[in-house]
């Protein structure tokens, strides 16, 4: 999960990011090992749309926050190609897993 989550990050920012500070950010945020541990984190949920075994998105939601009645989307990424795809889907997914964690508040 983390090559594509930092090709997604490059895709996004490369063309408006200095190349070191888009490569310095992303050995930071996306090395395997930070992944890892967003993955583990017992106050975060992490979803990740696959289609025939390929990565074809992924979320980080922080479901345990300061006044325990909120969600944070922390990431979402899709592959472009995947793009208007049927996303309501997915963040209704999102919010009822994370409603289920305690989390009772959305904002529009």
């Amino acid at each position: 999960m983390s090559g594509f989550a930092a090709r997604l990050f490059r895709d996004t920012y490369g063309s408006d990011t200095a190349a070191s500070d888009l490569e310095s950010y992303i050995d930071k945020n996306f090395s395997t090992e930070r992944q890892e541990a967003g993955i583990l984190d017992p106050s975060a949920a992490v979803f990740v749309a696959m289609v025939d075994d390929l990565i074809i998105g992924y979320a980080h939601v922080v479901v345990r926050s300061a006044d325990g009645r909120s969600a944070l989307l922390n990431r979402i990424y899709v592959d472009a190609e995947w793009r208007g795809a049927d996303w309501p889907a997915v963040f209704s997914t999102l919010l009822s897993t994370s409603s289920s964690s305690a989390a009772l508040r959305t904002w529009n």
